[in-house]
């Protein structure tokens, strides 16, 4: 282990310090441990419209046809890997439970179509209220990944 890397963002050669901080972040990329199983278990395109729902295919092409001209237009990948972040979520939601995904869809159309919450629903405010969370103490219970 490196002396002089220290686990807080102080460092006594920064450059080194990046440079090594990088390194680390791509391996753990590269392995699917920064993504978690999501990246895991999906990590294709072609994988990822496999799992997927047929009625769901269509707007997975779509967003990633769209992110890559977005690529070759800016030559930056930023906005494909967030389209594959977002459906390898979805792919791995699906698989898990494809009918619960379904309704779950159709209840957010729902929502969305009424402007309405579902009955029995709370709101943010009473949700944060209930966990004991204030304005000037943000909610800190949430998980870093849910997926």
């Amino acid at each position: 282990m490196l002396a002089w890397v220290s686990p807080q963002p102080r460092c006594l050669i920064p450059t080194v310090c990046l440079w090594v901080r990088t390194l680390m972040v791509w391996s753990r990329y590269r392995s699917g441990r920064e993504m978690g199983p999501a990246a895991a278990r999906f990590g294709s395109p072609a994988a990822i419209r496999v799992a997927l729902l047929p009625e769901q295919v269509g707007e997975f092409d779509a967003a990633f046809d769209a992110a890559l001209t977005a690529a070759r237009e800016t030559l930056r990948l930023d906005q494909l890997r967030a389209v594959l972040l977002v459906w390898r979520r979805v792919a791995l939601l699906t698989v898990q439970d494809p009918d619960r995904y379904r309704q779950m869809m159709v209840s957010a159309t729902e929502i969305v179509r009424t402007r309405r919450p579902r009955p029995g629903s709370v709101s943010w405010t009473e949700l944060r209220a209930e966990l004991g969370s204030d304005d000037q103490n943000p909610v800190r219970t949430w998980p870093t990944r849910l997926i």
